[in-house]
């Protein structure tokens, strides 16, 4: 399949899981209030959390180790089941010794943390395996994988309000987690065993391949983990500093519909990152780096100027009353969407050249600055401006980084091929 033909399928079946986290925040506020969907965002950002310092880098492992040829795909797909049972026992001993609950028991019943860390492990299962797919070219099964967990959630929300949302409590939400992630991880197995089988041992491959591995992993894992790192910190501090889970709705809102407006770029990232750590060919790799940027800035200025002018409208239309208060922070965060569309960009080529050490030093000091920026904020308002802040010094380090390695030009960065 040709880049733009992959980058299709991708928009249009992930769109569905898109439109579904869409739909299950406007549900959720709807019928059960902005401090539920506040509650929900806080949650669902500490599940993604527990992913990422699960998966320890290993997403990018994976894809360079198979692509690589280092491991063959029946043995990475043991592997990967070993590691994720052992990573699932971890997290579950660390919730029952208290170390979890002695941070977070203010907000989250013994029950909750125990469900966040099952849909947690689930999620590495889940990232890991539908990572084969995307490494063995099954562009559809990959998507829909991907896709499967957020449209089953919402679905599983819609039922439960359905049936009875008299009795509806706080631990639903995560328990709803874990069976859409238990459903997708069962379809991704099965998916991968019918591509590319299982094998029984880890010893027909060479020790040292596994270190490479996992040597590769460590510098790749402190990208995702501060990706996921900082949502979780931003509602744990709105959550913290504000008393009442409003601010943290006013800001969920916001990443949703900014996740909307970043929805190709967010997908596609995975499928270009695959072609350009393929291929040798420079100029190609240059003259499709200009087109994405000339994308980006073009989508970026659009979503501008319908910023300004309609998000009060769409806040009122779908979410009502409940959400008025996040007009201010959905318009920035949007207005500032271009950001992030030349950050996801430069980072996808970072990846694909293989400078893990410079992406982890920047994505390290971009969560020193937020941190130290952050802590003592108590609006969403704030908290988002200090994001949009440290998004584009980070944008600005990976600029730097890419025109000093010579890979793209200053002509490049603005859609010059």
């Amino acid at each position: 399949m040709t880049l733009k033909r992959d980058l299709l399928w991708t928009f249009l079946i992930q769109g569905v899981g898109s439109l579904s986290v869409l739909l299950t925040s406007i549900v959720i506020a709807r019928w059960y209030g902005a401090d539920a969907f506040g509650w929900f965002s806080s949650a669902k950002s500490l599940v993604l959390f527990m992913m990422a310092v699960g998966c320890w880098g290993l997403s990018q492992g994976v894809l360079d180790a198979l692509n690589q040829g280092e491991i063959p795909p029946k043995i990475m797909a043991t592997f990967i089941a070993y590691y994720g049972v052992a990573f699932a026992f971890v997290l579950l001993l660390l919730n029952a010794s208290g170390v979890l609950s002695h941070w977070l028991a203010d907000r989250f019943s013994s029950l909750e943390l125990l469900l966040m860390c099952v849909s947690g492990s689930l999620f590495v299962f889940h990232t890991l395996y539908r990572l084969m797919l995307l490494s063995s070219d099954k562009m559809i099964a990959y998507n829909v994988v991907t896709m499967l967990p957020n449209a089953l959630i919402l679905l599983l929300v819609v039922g439960v309000l359905m049936l009875d949302d008299a009795r509806f409590e706080y631990a639903h939400f995560v328990l709803m987690f874990c069976v859409a992630l238990t459903i997708s991880v069962s379809i991704a197995v099965w998916r991968v065993v019918r591509v590319v089988g299982v094998h029984q041992t880890l010893r027909d491959v060479h020790m040292s391949a596994y270190k490479k591995l996992c040597l590769s992993s460590a510098v790749c894992a402190v990208p995702p983990m501060v990706q996921m790192l900082i949502p979780a910190v931003s509602f744990h501090v709105l959550n913290m500093n504000s008393g009442t889970t409003v601010e943290a709705a006013y800001l969920g809102v916001g990443f949703v519909l900014l996740s909307i407006v970043l929805t190709l770029f967010n997908m596609g990232s995975p499928i270009v990152f695959n072609q350009w750590s393929k291929q040798g060919d420079e100029q190609v790799f240059k003259s499709e780096y200009a087109s994405l940027s000339n994308i980006s800035s073009c989508m970026g200025a659009l979503v501008l100027v319908l910023a300004y002018s309609l998000v009060p409208l769409v806040l009122s239309v779908l979410y009502g009353d409940a959400m008025h208060g996040a007009a201010t922070v959905c318009v920035v965060l949007l207005a500032s969407s271009i950001i992030w569309m030349h950050a996801k960009i430069l980072m996808t080529a970072c990846l694909s050249k293989a400078h893990h050490g410079h992406l982890a030093c920047a994505f390290a000091l971009k969560a020193v600055v937020f941190l130290s920026l952050v802590m003592h904020q108590n609006t969403a308002y704030d908290v988002a401006l200090v994001w949009i802040l440290v998004e584009c010094l980070f944008m600005l380090h990976l600029m730097c980084v890419l025109v000093q390695k010579q890979y793209v030009s200053i002509l490049n960065l603005f859609g010059r091929a």
